[in-house]
């Protein structure tokens, strides 16, 4: 159940042709733990938001909700993004604003503040669940 379909048609062009998010696209890529060095998750996300500090956009597949963690502002600004209400489902991962927000979706809402990266892993939580677990659970659309 590996290669088992989460999100059906969800790219409107997908890799090789794919447009689906499948169970082995969820969490931390294969190339984003070759960066940071390490398969343990904590380990992964502490490199990219504390040591590099990346921006971080995901898709939240239990809630089909967007996610930013927004590193370059102060205080670091956690976001739920809510899909434009006439938005067909499906995005072309191309389709970016200036700020690296889907085209198609609100601002969105802040949901957390943090003036300390390093206490995000540990006080974190989206809808009561810690964001180790959320990230195991998202697509990771985009890091910058």
């Amino acid at each position: 159940m590996e290669n088992e379909i989460i999100v059906p048609n969800f790219f409107r062009v997908g890799i090789n042709g794919d447009k689906s998010i499948r169970k082995n696209d969820l969490g931390w890529s294969e190339s984003s733990k070759r960066d940071a060095q390490s398969d343990y998750p904590e380990s992964i996300f502490r490199y990219f938001v504390e040591i590099v500090g990346f921006n971080i956009l995901f898709y939240y597949v239990k809630d089909r909700q967007f996610y930013t963690i927004e590193t370059e502002k102060f205080p670091i600004e956690v976001r739920r993004i809510f899909p434009n209400p006439y938005w067909d489902g499906i995005i072309e991962m191309e389709k970016s604003g200036i700020d690296g927000l889907p085209s198609s979706c609100s601002a969105g809402d802040i949901i957390a503040l943090f003036d300390d990266p390093t206490k995000i892993w540990d006080e974190l939580f989206i809808d009561d669940t810690p964001i180790g677990e959320v990230i195991q659970n998202s697509f990771i659309m985009t890091m910058d």
